[in-house]
């Protein structure tokens, strides 16, 4: 049995390598970073990119267990696999430079019933 685990385990790792490699040029392209980035920005975007792919593969995780709960009202390990790697990539995403920005808000009336979008 393990050695089928570990096939699949296999699978998923060489997929997500040609994934980690796609985002972490998409962020770095992001970033205005086309060629030759700086090593902290590179092993940043590759940190994010991780993270990412960790989140992703619990979040699908959590969804084929049906939610983030057991029947028996127990926390899936899975929910704190998704939020341990969300942290991680909001915070490589930070170091990139991906800051979340507040909108303004013109009128109060508006952004309360939702029609300032």
């Amino acid at each position: 049995m393990a050695l089928v685990t570990g096939e699949h385990s296999a699978l998923f790792w060489v997929g997500a390598e040609a994934v980690r490699q796609e985002l972490t040029c998409k962020l770095l392209r992001d970033r205005g970073v086309a060629d030759d980035p700086p090593t902290a920005l590179l092993e940043a975007a590759n940190g994010a990119a991780q993270a990412l792919i960790i989140r992703d593969s619990a979040f699908r995780r959590l969804v084929e267990s049906g939610g983030p709960t057991t029947l028996h009202d127990r926390r899936r390990t899975a929910l704190d696999v998704w939020e341990s790697a969300s942290d991680r990539a909001l915070k490589h995403l930070q170091v990139i430079g991906f800051d979340r920005q507040q909108k303004a808000i013109t009128d109060v009336a508006q952004t309360l019933s939702g029609t300032n979008r």
